[in-house]
């Protein structure tokens, strides 16, 4: 027969899925189940400084809570799924969203340095829109019945649209005012923008029952991309509970701080400075 000199291969009796499908180690849901969806209500304290960029060698350099009424207590959602490829490779993500505005009299008078001052006892409207999306591929080391240890590569991607408005004084003879005097007008400085920070990222487990189970991660990055300069830590730790065979509940405190800036033709463009800090309540779903 034309045919009796090909060998024929299939992958699957040759075995090379077996290693993404049957059961995986661990006596934990969160350890043997292939697929986590997690989401969760997250209580941080937030400190947001802005800078905003002239163009010129200027800056407005603003912290969004003490002086624009910013909330310093937030409630955000947040969503993760994990999916378990092999007992040692992992694929993840999760995200969250952070979406505040501030109308305020300032009490005192902003100086962007380069001749335009956001009035003192004038009102101003700021708002601020930020997503947060992490990302990452992990390898666990270190994989026994009621532990885990692994490494992984990854990234932050963040959407950061912030903007301030309000009654600005130009000083006479600056940019934006010709007149030997003052000139009065509303003025807006914003920022809308995304950014990838990639990070490198350690996480691990332990069992304590298989119901109870202790759980880790760090995440860090500092480096200059192009345009963009930053560094950022993301640490968190959780007790998960787990009463039902797919269902669990956890509690997590969750630690988040980075900075960013870009420059353009050599000047600052825009810079973010954030940390967050505080507890979380989820529910987990595995399958």
């Amino acid at each position: 027969m034309l045919l009796s000199g090909i060998v024929y291969f299939n992958p699957v009796n040759a075995g090379i899925f077996d290693s993404f499908r049957g059961p995986l180690t661990g006596i934990h849901p969160l350890q043997n189940d292939r697929f986590i969806f997690s989401t969760s209500a997250y209580f941080p304290a937030t400190d947001t400084d802005v800078v905003f960029g002239g163009g010129d060698g200027s800056a407005l350099e603003i912290d969004l809570e003490d002086r624009l009424g910013f909330d310093e207590q937030n409630i955000l959602p947040m969503v993760q799924f994990t999916w378990r490829m092999t007992d040692q490779w992992r694929l993840s993500a999760d995200y969250f969203r952070l979406s505040e505005e501030g109308q305020k009299v300032l009490l005192a008078t902003i100086d962007t340095g380069d001749g335009t001052f956001l009035t003192g006892g004038a009102g101003v409207v700021s708002e601020m829109d930020l997503d947060i999306l992490r990302v990452l591929f992990g390898y666990s080391f270190l994989r026994e019945e009621q532990y885990e240890l692994g490494a992984g590569l990854g990234a932050h991607v963040g959407q950061i649209d912030a903007s301030v408005t309000g009654l600005a004084a130009i000083s006479g003879g600056s940019p934006g005012c010709p007149l030997p005097g003052p000139c009065v007008a509303q003025t807006t400085a914003d920022i809308d923008e995304w950014a990838p920070l990639p990070n490198i990222a350690l996480f691990g487990n332990y069992a304590i029952t298989d119901q109870w189970l202790l759980d880790g991660r760090i995440d860090w990055f500092a480096a200059s991309f192009g345009d963009y300069k930053g560094n950022l830590w993301n640490v968190s730790a959780s007790i998960n509970w787990h009463p039902y065979e797919h269902v669990g509940f956890f509690f997590m405190y969750k630690f988040l701080q980075f900075d960013l800036k870009k420059d353009k033709e050599g000047l600052l463009d825009w810079k973010v400075d954030m940390d967050f800090h505080g507890p979380a309540f989820g529910v987990n779903v595995t399958f």
